[in-house]
């Protein structure tokens, strides 16, 4: 048998046996994203936990991160609806999850089990969407729950069993925050967000004298608008933030005086002196008393608010008398300021929470990679990434051009010389002016990356009657170079023809033989949509891959069906094949399952893999009902398929990979179904057999995986939490080859 290259390079250092390496997740970045909030743990204040798709820790005050989601498999897709810690119990938080469920850690978010309390359900009312939560001082298991349907909940046992306590607001305006007096736990105040009606009318700050059971207005806040933040100086007033702007009570919450101080959050330091940070998107204050004035802390804080913003603020102890000011944010993750410099920066460190999607491994360059940023959480995110390090440091591309990139695509043949490699990256334009079409989001770079230039040449103008939008999935065909040989892709180059696959009318299929130059519609042979006005039909694809023998084209896609009275789904889906290169399509899904009561619409495939020197072998990846995961092979080039190994339970796959060096060697990578973490199978006979790689991931989507040609069992994978990369054991195959 033949030695790959790739397996040469490593046989010394993985010449051991299949259950030797470890499974191992390391975050790759890019640093930052979406985080919802932080907290500061009252029994180790160096210890700060950020809540985002999951739950992350700091044991440093913020300078590097480390997942810390076990048990929040769940979660992991949104952000986390609440956090807290009892500091009367050492160790234990609690949270709501995305699905209204009550988590406890016990040992400082190292894992999370449920306490089988869940928000919604029952006699409870639903819509809750947001949840403020306080625990009650000198009591160990007692919590209060303002949640967003009005309602106040009380616990007394550690989240087991929740009851009503008081109706504390209307279902329209929620509470944005709780807080209880540290030093008279029975003092509570309530900040509410904005509105007009509710049993306190319009009231924005809300206090009770019985810890809840029982709330009053209070005097001297704005009687319309919304309180975003308060705290206790200890010793000392309340502060508050109300309609942007900062408001000091010195007799515990009943009386109020308004500061020309702006902010919409707040945070106290936990020592003596016991500074106060007010701070919104673009301004930051701070003082010992803010009655006597205050100092600017803005410096490294955007300059634009336009889009800017800021979810949370905590002070964490770092050392004897000082403490690193930690600044949530939509898309800069967290933003660090200590009490020496007052300059804010960038404290991402194993921190991501930016969902990627697109993943490109450059071929020889070890470390270097590009990634793609969808969907986007703010205008100002970047849609591209590349990193020439491994993740130590990203490079943001596109900025301004493009809305998101969702796949990325390298030409092999053009890899050996770093400052001319081809790259070519996909997703959706900008819009030139508001409610204006987007524009074409299709890109090259014939320098590496340092330069892109949008290729939209032949393509119907945006907005025309018929048009391509979205692109989803851009691919090489490897064998498109001026002489490509007997069997297999190119090795001499470039790479000529390049597929992109989106949205649109009659475009839904684009390719260029041009190297994306000029573009011409490859919709023939695929249904059009159906519309009767009570049922509407419509076929997307999805991913493509190429015959290393005979250079057919296999198509795979998913059907969309919106019908009013039950109508099961008509049209041709599932899998195509073209053997003109692309030009014509035909319908080739012979085996594959049906969707219910329809004759000729298949299940969702949403990944296509071609056996790299076997003509007409493809494995595919279905939907099963319940939303779990069968892959099927063919023989002969999709006229007919047959089941390829068992279900894989609670795994929604989205991308298939085969090992160029072995062949029968497949990787089935996606999405978690119900509470499953991320999924990720690998055959070692061609499909016959799956077994599962890893088990808990920290994630719980996967996009992509790509083996890392320069370590055999590294896998990169894009997840809703950036990159990854997964240590996991070897296969068995070349464990023979080279094993003991």
């Amino acid at each position: 048998m033949a030695i790959s290259s790739r397996a040469l390079g490593c046989a010394a250092l993985f010449a051991v046996s299949a259950t030797a390496v470890a499974q191992e997740w390391t975050s790759l970045g890019p640093g930052g994203g979406s985080i919802s909030s932080l907290l500061v743990d009252p029994a180790l204040p160096g210890r700060v936990y950020a809540t985002g798709y999951g739950v992350s820790v700091s044991a440093d005050a913020g300078r590097t991160w480390a997942a810390a989601s076990t048990g929040l498999d769940a979660t992991a897709r949104t952000a986390i609806r609440g956090l807290v810690a009892d500091p009367d119990q050492p160790g234990r938080l609690y949270l709501v999850d995305y699905d209204g469920r009550m988590m406890r850690s016990d040992n400082h978010a190292q894992s999370w089990t449920a306490t089988g309390f869940r928000f919604g359900t029952g006699a409870e009312p639903f819509g809750l969407v947001r949840f403020a939560m306080a625990d009650v001082p000198g009591t160990t298991g007692t919590l209060l729950v303002a949640a967003s349907n009005g309602y106040l909940y009380k616990t007394a046992d550690g989240g087991s069993t929740f009851s009503v306590l008081s109706y504390l607001t209307s279902a329209d305006r929620p509470a944005e925050v709780l807080m209880f007096d540290p030093a008279d736990a029975r003092i509570v105040l309530a900040g509410i967000g904005y509105g007009a009606t509710g049993p306190f009318e319009g009231a924005t700050l809300l206090r009770s004298a019985d810890a809840g059971l029982h709330w009053n207005t209070v005097a001297g806040v704005p009687a319309i608008g919304s309180a975003s933040d308060i705290g206790f100086v200890p010793g000392g007033p309340a502060l508050a933030l109300v309609n942007g702007h900062l408001h000091v009570s010195s007799d515990r919450g009943q009386n109020w005086t308004a500061t020309d101080v702006a902010g919409t959050r707040l945070a106290i330091a936990p020592d003596s002196p016991y500074e106060a940070i007010a701070m919104h998107a673009t301004g930051c204050e701070r003082s010992a008393n803010f009655l006597s004035g205050s100092q600017s802390c803005a410096a490294g804080l955007p300059a634009d608010a336009t889009y800017a913003r800021f979810t949370d603020l905590v002070i964490a102890s770092d050392g004897v008398g000082a403490y690193r000011a930690l600044a949530t944010g939509s898309v800069v993750g967290v933003r660090a300021m200590t009490s020496a410099t007052a300059t804010w920066s960038a404290s991402n460190t194993g921190l991501s929470n930016r969902r990627v999607r697109g993943l490109a491994l450059v071929p020889g360059s070890a470390g270097r990679m590009f990634a793609g940023r969808w969907p986007k959480d703010a205008a100002e995110d970047t849609p591209l990434f590349s990193t020439n390090d491994s993740g130590l440091h990203w490079r943001a591309d596109l900025a301004g051009r493009a809305d998101y990139v969702r796949s990325v695509a390298i030409d092999p043949t053009t890899a050996a010389a770093p400052a001319s490699l081809h790259v070519f990256a996909a997703g959706l334009g900008t819009r030139t002016a508001p409610l204006q079409p987007y524009g074409i989001g299709i890109f090259r770079s014939l320098d590496g990356g340092a330069n892109w230039s949008v290729l939209d040449q032949g393509l119907p103008p945006p907005g025309a009657a018929e048009s391509f939008n979205q692109a989803r999935t851009l691919k090489l065909d490897p064998r498109s170079c001026a002489a490509p040989p007997a069997v297999g892709a190119c090795r001499q180059g470039p790479l000529n023809t390049v597929f992109v696959l989106g949205g649109g009318l009659g475009w839904r299929v684009i390719r260029s033989t041009q190297r994306g130059d000029n573009w011409v519609s490859g919709d023939n042979g695929l249904p059009r949509d159906l519309d009767t006005g009570i049922t509407r039909e419509a076929i997307f694809p999805i991913d493509i891959e190429f015959d290393a023998g005979n250079g057919d084209i296999l198509l795979s896609t998913i059907s969309v069906l919106d019908s009013g009275v039950g109508a099961p789904a008509t049209l041709d889906s599932g899998v195509f094949r073209s053997v003109d290169g692309g030009v014509h399509w035909q319908h080739r899904s012979h085996g594959l399952p049906l969707m219910n009561g329809s004759t000729q619409t298949t299940r969702d495939v949403y990944a296509i893999a071609a056996h790299p020197r076997r003509s007409g072998v493809f494995w595919a990846s279905t939907v099963q009902p319940g939303q779990a995961a069968r892959i099927y092979k063919t023989l002969d080039g999709g006229a007919n398929w047959f089941a390829s190994g068992p279900v894989l339970d609670a795994c929604d796959v989205r991308d298939l990979q085969v090992d160029m060096s072995a062949p029968d060697v497949i990787l089935a990578a996606g999405i978690g179904v119900g509470f499953a973490s991320a999924c990720v199978y690998r055959s070692e006979d061609g499909g016959d057999n799956w077994t599962p790689v890893v088990g808990n991931a920290p994630v719980a989507e996967i996009y992509d995986v790509r083996w890392d040609e320069h370590g055999q069992s590294r896998l990169i994978l894009t997840t809703e939490k950036g990159v990854w990369q997964l240590n996991a054991p070897s296969d068995k195959i070349f464990v023979e080859r080279f094993g003991d």
